[in-house]
């Protein structure tokens, strides 16, 4: 049985300016509109990305960045962002499938993997999105150089919280 006890006033305003803004904003990765306007302002030309989990983020991310290299297991989304990429041109992201469900099973992952391809403290960002998220948000800590960003999208999920807010 769903509960809709977090329904309040409140929860309903919130939900109904995240959906307006996703709406007015078809181009912006699906982050709250806080999280996007951080990433806006910290990217730079010259940065170096890693993407956990890819959609309207890797296009976008890639339009502020030297480098992405976005890591997707879902071969049927990857295909849609693929076609995103082509028809947008966009030529700087190294783009991984990764689609091993019987490693994840097991605590290794081709998936997580991707991540020990960098050299520690080589990232200036990084946005776990995907599966894994735990695992990934670790593995990119000692990645990202001092200063640099870690993005774990929908936090929520894994810490003790008692909010019921969409933000």
């Amino acid at each position: 049985m769903n509960s809709r006890r977090h329904w309040t006033p409140r929860y309903v305003v919130d939900r109904i300016n995240v959906e307006l803004y996703e709406r007015l904003n078809p181009a912006v990765p699906w982050l709250t509109r806080q999280a996007n306007e951080i990433l806006d302002s910290f990217l730079r030309p010259t940065d170096l990305g890693l993407e956990f989990g890819s959609g309207r983020s890797t296009p976008w991310l890639a339009l502020r960045v030297s480098h992405l290299t976005s890591v997707e297991h879902d071969r049927t989304w990857y295909s849609e962002v693929s076609e995103s990429l082509k028809t947008q041109e966009i030529k700087n992201v190294s783009y991984l499938l990764r689609e091993d469900e019987e490693g994840v099973e097991r605590g290794g992952s081709a998936y997580l993997g991707v991540a020990h391809t960098f050299a520690p403290h080589s990232l200036d960002f990084a946005l776990v999105d995907g599966i894994l998220r735990d695992a990934c948000a670790n593995a990119v800590v000692d990645l990202l150089r001092p200063g640099g960003l870690l993005v774990l999208d929908n936090a929520n999920w894994d810490l003790p919280s008692e909010s019921r807010s969409p933000n």
